[in-house]
């Protein structure tokens, strides 16, 4: 997180993935889906576009991961100096949450406002692998896969909301039932997107037999959050 002084009033801008709420990162990826195709190839393969339509969408790119509101971020230079506020530089520091975060922590156990979640336990197959998710249901197990499909094609506003609900079914307090799942579900939307984003990358490495090798661990790291955002414009 930067802490800014802007016209005299303290600002936050967050450029950490620990800074932000998977609630946060849901709403902006609804907010890009709903950009025209202009604005998806400037951000995807820096294609030129229409430079009023690139400022206003910057703007409300800002307006999700800082404490400015859009009519103060209007009123913000739309370049400047390395040492000075702009529109620019505040884009520059959360284009990041376009994608996934480039180291993730081992996430085992999940804690939201003192309640304590932990991973589905493991089990070993016959070659002595660990396998997750083993005691889970068929009906989970089916859930957690099209779940996970949606996060990893990573192509429209679904993916964050995919990736809260794969939690809450990988992650339990020992009560399965459909409205625990719901509850978990809302309480899920308050992780942070580091723990979220390593949760999913805990799943996307474990849920098949595998080795626990830390160049395994890199190999299997997430995608970039989306398909179309591949290389970001900065």
């Amino acid at each position: 997180m930067i802490n800014l002084i802007a016209n005299g009033e303290k600002k936050k801008l967050f450029n950490n993935f620990e800074d932000v709420k998977l609630s946060t990162l849901s709403s902006a990826f609804k907010y890009l889906a709903k950009q025209s195709k202009a604005i998806l190839d400037f951000v995807a393969e820096d294609k030129e576009c229409d430079k009023q339509e690139e400022i206003a969408f910057k703007i409300g790119w800002i307006s999700f991961f800082s404490t400015f509101t859009i009519d103060e971020l209007k009123n913000v230079p739309i370049t400047g100096t390395a040492d000075s506020l702009s529109i620019d530089f505040l884009y520059n520091q959360c284009v990041i949450f376009m994608g996934q975060p480039k180291a993730v922590l081992d996430i085992k156990q999940i804690k939201i406002q003192g309640k304590k979640y932990d991973l589905i336990k493991e089990v070993k197959t016959i070659s002595g692998a660990a396998m997750l998710f083993g005691n889970a249901s068929y009906r989970q197990w089916m859930l957690l896969t099209q779940l996970s499909k949606v996060v990893e094609e990573n192509k429209n506003e679904k993916c964050i909301d995919a990736l809260i609900n794969l939690l809450a079914v990988i992650y339990t307090d020992g009560d399965d039932s459909d409205i625990a799942l719901k509850e978990r579900v809302e309480a899920f939307k308050e992780v942070d997107a580091l723990t979220g984003w390593s949760g999913y990358s805990f799943f996307a490495l474990f849920a098949s037999p595998s080795s626990s090798t830390a160049s395994h661990r890199r190999s299997a790291s997430p995608k970039h959050a989306s398909a179309l955002m591949r290389s970001p414009k900065r």
